[in-house]
């Protein structure tokens, strides 16, 4: 998974040490990606389009999501046990009289993007796809 750290015809003769830090987590979505609605479709990478295989939650969920500067944030719980993490999220709606409806809003993560795990507001893993 962690490849082409170093060039292949990489040399420093003057280099007395070098420290690399390479970082792994695997973890689990609370809510699972539908296996069978994954589909080929065009990622936008900064190399170029490519086709690529695209995961469908398949499901409407309550998520925080937000949209602000041309960039869309949107954060998806996962699990946290003795077998690996797990986080939840519980999204509270009072619906009164004259009350807005939920916005329902489609998220395609068709083009570069970074991703973070966080606990609480600390940032443990922060990475990017491109």
């Amino acid at each position: 998974m962690i490849k082409d750290l170093l060039p292949a015809n990489f040399s420093a003769p003057d280099m007395k040490a070098f420290l690399l830090n390479a970082v792994y987590f695997k973890g689990h979505w609370a809510k699972c990606f539908a296996k069978d609605a994954t589909q080929q479709d065009v990622f936008h990478g900064i190399k170029g389009d490519r086709q690529e295989s695209f995961m469908t939650m398949g499901q409407m969920k309550s998520c925080r999501y937000s949209m602000a500067d041309g960039a869309e944030v949107l954060a998806l719980p996962y699990k946290v046990n003795e077998e690996g993490t797990e986080a939840a999220a519980v999204t509270g709606v009072r619906m009164m009289k004259k009350c807005a409806m939920m916005i329902t809003q489609r998220f395609v993560a068709d083009r570069p993007f970074m991703y973070g795990i966080f606990r609480k507001d600390e940032p443990i893993f922060i990475g990017q796809y491109c």
